[in-house]
């Protein structure tokens, strides 16, 4: 059938075709980018979170066990990479030990009486293992008659570069 000038041909052209599918590409290939991105920044917070709530967990279980120790029980321990928070609870030692060569604070609790001054303890449970720096420290106040266990934190994954540091104090009676 031969078409009249007059009637209007219907249809698209190959060339309005391959112009529509390079503009649904372009915007396709922005939307992937956008979408790429914000998994990225989702990731980041959430092993920013999980390493916030490996670090709270533990200074909360440090605070705990330093409120029920034996008083002027506590101290410090340093050795070469390693720092220990020692003291006696209910007549027994307990020792919290940061290790950044291994990367790990260990729990040691009812371990044969020894000099509470020792670091190196075989055992103990792992609470982490991200440790990149710690600091635990006391300071003596004479007004109140107590002291002033501080403890800083620093965990970190290597893998996604990021970095987390807690602090905590906690006011000891004696």
């Amino acid at each position: 059938m031969l078409l009249n000038k007059k009637q209007a041909i219907t249809g698209f052209t190959l060339i309005e075709m391959i112009l529509v599918m390079i503009i649904i590409g372009i915007l396709a290939g922005s939307l992937v980018q956008f979408v790429s991105l914000s998994f990225q920044i989702y990731r980041k917070v959430e092993q920013s979170t999980n390493l916030t709530y490996l670090a709270d967990m533990i200074l909360q279980q440090m605070v705990r066990n330093i409120r029920l120790a034996t008083p002027h029980s506590i101290r410090i321990a340093h050795s070469n990479a390693r720092i220990a928070l020692e003291f006696y609870q209910d007549g027994h030692p307990v020792s919290y030990l940061c290790n950044i060569n291994t990367r790990e604070i260990t729990y040691h609790t009812n371990y044969s009486p020894s000099p509470i001054q020792q670091t190196d303890l075989s055992g103990g449970h792992l609470l982490v293992n991200q440790v990149s720096a710690c600091d635990f420290s006391i300071v003596s106040n004479t007004a109140t008659q107590g002291v002033l266990v501080k403890l800083i934190i620093t965990l970190s994954d290597i893998q996604q570069n990021t970095n987390i540091t807690l602090f905590q104090q906690i006011a000891v009676r004696r």
